[in-house]
């Protein structure tokens, strides 16, 4: 099972990078939000946008989990 910290995201974030606008606001695009938080919160996290974290989710606890 996979432990640690994890982060959904509105914007696309692609190797833990906003690559889009969030509600529009330009200042995020190419923000390195993983590095950001890891940085913030001292340790290795994750950061992935709200539909690719409710894909994990999905198959590691719902329909999808073998």
């Amino acid at each position: 099972m996979w432990r640690g910290q994890g982060q959904g995201s509105l914007p696309v974030i692609r190797a833990g990078q906003a690559i889009t606008a969030t509600r529009g606001d330009p200042s995020w695009i190419r923000v390195p939000v993983q590095e950001m938080l890891s940085q913030r919160l001292g340790g290795s996290i994750v950061v992935l946008n709200d539909s690719d974290a409710a894909g994990v989710a999905e198959n590691a606890y719902g329909a999808d989990k073998g």
